[in-house]
């Protein structure tokens, strides 16, 4: 191989490294707080409790930062990260809450498929949210993988036929956004209703990483903090179903 080539293998290597370096959770946080930015000013309520829940791949990144900002303020949370992440991340500095850290961590969803862990994260976090009152302050970091992560079937339907849809839906062609749209018109907190949940609650603020292109928020893990305006969720997952033949067995 030519000095030239290997000259151009390096920069682009360099260029890559750069790019992942750019978007990941500390240098995302360290950016828009030394900045004049909406994430900034979600951390100026000095006299509020916060805290703090999630649920995503790149969600424990995102909590250790604000663990670092919130600092005592921080009064509660849970995540619900992928199965593994713990110890694929041990020992890194930026993926390693406090000891003493007021977030619960819970482990689920193994190949990225609802498991009864994702059950009791979704009912945890729903709780949390239920709980706050005007004194309160809400921070949901969400990201990618936070549909299976974030699990709470309505109670007429259960995870087992919950999740034979959704593999008969995939199965048949389905897009991420139809997939996302019967996610959100079979659960309890996707499509805004965790966000609803939290009504009480003085501020709600949703620290998203898209992985969707486009980066339509309402879609990024069928979107629990994003209320569905002007869309009829149950009419347009009846035609998704109806399109791939799988209406009848509703």
């Amino acid at each position: 191989m030519s000095t030239a080539n290997c000259a151009s293998l390096t920069n682009l290597r360099e260029l890559f490294l750069c790019g992942v370096e750019a978007v990941k959770p500390k240098s995302l946080f360290v950016g828009c707080h030394s900045s004049v930015s909406s994430v900034r000013e979600s951390f100026l309520h000095d006299h509020k409790r916060y805290h703090v829940v999630g649920f995503g791949k790149a969600v424990l990144g995102m909590a250790v930062q604000l663990e670092r900002h919130l600092g005592s303020r921080l009064s509660g949370g849970c995540i619900s990260i992928p199965t593994g992440t713990g110890e694929r991340f041990a020992g890194e500095a930026e993926f390693t809450l406090s000891p003493s850290t007021a977030i619960d961590v819970i482990e689920c969803a193994r190949n990225n498929l609802p498991d009864e862990g994702s059950l009791m994260a979704a009912k945890k976090i729903k709780q949390i949210a239920q709980s706050l009152t005007s004194d309160d302050v809400l921070c949901v970091l969400v990201s990618g993988g936070g549909s299976a992560l974030l699990c709470l079937p309505k109670e007429s339907i259960t995870l087992e036929e919950k999740l034979q849809l959704i593999k008969s839906l995939a199965t048949a062609g389905a897009s991420i956004d139809e997939l996302n749209y019967v996610r959100i018109a079979l659960s309890e907190v996707k499509g805004g209703q965790l966000a609803l949940a939290a009504e009480h609650a003085y501020r709600v603020y949703s620290y998203v990483i898209s992985d969707i292109v486009g980066d339509p928020v309402a879609l990024i893990a069928s979107g629990p903090t994003v209320v569905q305006k002007g869309v009829a969720v149950n009419g347009k997952a009846k035609e998704i179903l109806e399109k791939y033949g799988l209406w009848t067995m509703r």
